[in-house]
């Protein structure tokens, strides 16, 4: 099987592909940059800003501790120095632990950006400033005598020339936290702006790919098919000559070959059917005639069938007649087996005659019943549930014990319904109130 086009459309597709998964790979790598520099902004500069201000600002309380305790010798002020100097060196211990972290896990964009050495230089000096102010509190909080005002003196002078070593440290820090930041400011606006530009030029690519591909399904596919769709428009409304051009050897070539092929089959086929036409129509006067007969013949069986269907009507009404025998009393006897349209039949009459007559009592006579199943108790069940809503009595006669057997196996409820042996029983028990009244 020729599958040139599902070729060129999987070229077509891999020229997008490849494009889209280079630029993605560069979009990523960019983005997995500009979070190490975010997090590093995060975790480290910030982190670090943050534990050396709490830093410089105990170690200024330390320094007013001390010089607090010079004057008034209170021992709160010892034991608050105390737990700021644990402070202190836990400040400087993590300080240092970033900077060692910094040195395990740098970011190959912050190689060569970020002075370390600076870092280092200023844990060092806060480090030896801090051993120094410890060393003097110590020796402050364990004198025994209270100060004179010349070592009052000395001693701020001391402490005023720690506080302005710590301003200077300060300033420094805070100069090269503000150079970091920078720093770190400027490489994320060019990893974003690589973002960016990788990006659009992506966008471009896929922009200009997309107007090719168009190009190329309009000249391969859309062209073509629209010729042969008009083709086939031509053909629909009778033209048969006419005739694509091949303009590819891929499927759609295919597809115009056999379309040529298809319309040189149709002219071969017309013509054919041109001849068979003419024999069809010397044969179809001889099948209307044909026709004919057969209709005269379908009216005769219809009729006979309409016959017949008359005469079932009246022997269904013959076999279930209603016979008023005496004032306000009807009797039904009923003959032969009976089935779902007789039962409606019967059921039907039976009402309209106790309606129609006034009876108060209906006779329903099976003596003729041969045989009574299922469907025929259900059915004098339902005439005499009906009879009693009509505000008459139902009288069943000619009970055999056969019968009887068949209504207590099927469990036939009889409370409405009296029963005798024969039609001669049932009439008795009908007019008996007339005779008694008579």
């Amino acid at each position: 099987m020729n599958r040139v086009l599902a070729w060129k459309v999987t070229a077509t597709f891999l020229v997008f592909l490849i494009p889209i998964i280079i630029a993605t790979i560069i979009i990523t790598l960019n983005l997995i940059a500009t979070i190490q520099t975010i997090t590093y902004l995060n975790t480290v500069t910030l982190r670090e800003t943050q534990i050396l201000s709490g830093f410089d600002a105990n170690y200024q309380r330390l320094i007013a501790e001390v010089g607090f305790f010079a004057l008034y010798g209170e021992e709160d002020e010892a034991d608050e120095a105390a737990e700021l100097i644990e402070a202190l060196e836990q400040a400087l211990t993590q300080a240092e632990a970033i900077h060692e972290s910094m040195h395990a896990g740098t970011i190959p964009a912050l190689q060569g950006r970020i002075d370390m050495e600076q870092h280092e230089a200023l844990d060092a000096q806060r480090v030896e400033q801090l051993e120094q102010l410890v060393a003097l509190a110590q020796g402050v909080f364990r004198r025994e005598r209270e100060f004179t005002p010349p070592e009052l003196d000395d001693l701020r002078e001391t402490l005023e020339e720690y506080e302005a070593a710590n301003a200077a440290v300060q300033i420094e820090a805070a100069r090269l936290t503000q150079i970091e930041g920078d720093t770190v400011l400027r490489i994320l606006n060019e990893q974003l702006r690589a973002v960016i530009l990788t990006f659009g030029g992506m966008l471009g690519l896929l922009l200009a790919l997309m107007g090719l591909a168009l190009w190329l399904v309009q000249r391969t596919l859309v062209h073509p098919i629209n010729r042969l769709a008009q083709a086939a428009e031509a053909v629909t409304s009778g033209q048969l000559d006419q005739q694509v051009a091949m303009t590819s050897t891929d499927e759609v070539g295919i597809l115009q070959r056999n379309f040529n092929a298809m319309i040189a089959s149709l002219r071969t086929q017309y013509h054919t059917l041109e001849q068979q036409k003419a024999m069809l129509l010397t044969e179809r006067s001889a099948l209307e005639q044909a026709l004919h007969d057969l209709q005269c013949t379908h009216e005769r069986t219809k009729l006979q069938q309409q016959i017949i269907q008359a005469q079932r009507d009246t022997l269904h009404e013959l076999s279930s007649p209603l016979l008023p025998i005496a004032d306000k009393v009807v009797v039904m006897p009923l003959i032969g087996a009976i089935d779902t349209s007789r039962a409606a039949q019967i059921l039907e009459s039976l009402l309209r005659g106790v309606e129609q007559h006034r009876a108060n009592v209906a006779i329903i006579d099976i003596t003729g019943v041969q045989a009574v199943d299922a469907s025929v108790a259900q059915v004098l069940l339902q005439a005499a549930q009906a009879i009693t809503l009509l505000g008459a009595q139902t009288m069943l006669t000619g009970m055999r014990p056969q019968i009887a057997q068949t209504f207590v196996y099927l469990g036939i409820d009889m409370k409405n319904i009296r029963t005798f042996g024969t039609l001669q029983q049932g009439f008795l028990a009908a007019i008996k109130p007339q005779l008694a009244t008579n």
